[in-house]
């Protein structure tokens, strides 16, 4: 099984050049795409908000694809809106 960073990483390089993205999709995206390799890594950290912010950080990572834009509103993978990292795929 691939790694959760090896996941993001074909997560971000999927996503158009100059096509802004925040946390929430990429999340969104492990769920659909690599739901094993998420929830394999989910046992790492005690809640939901923690993990999702380690994901956050693996995105942030991934600098040479991504250009850290700021703060972002969306809705996240309970349905409800909150805020996240925005990011714009270099």
């Amino acid at each position: 099984m691939q790694t959760l960073n090896e996941a993001i990483g074909k997560i971000i390089e999927s996503i158009d050049q100059n096509c802004y993205f925040d946390s929430h999709t990429v999340i969104l995206l492990l769920l659909q795409k690599y739901h094993d390799t998420y929830l394999s890594g989910f046992g790492n950290y005690t809640t939901t908000e923690l993990y999702h912010a380690a994901i956050s950080k693996m995105v942030k990572a991934n600098s040479d694809l991504v250009e850290d834009i700021g703060e972002a509103y969306s809705k996240n993978v309970l349905d409800n809106f909150s805020k996240c990292h925005l990011w714009k795929r270099k």
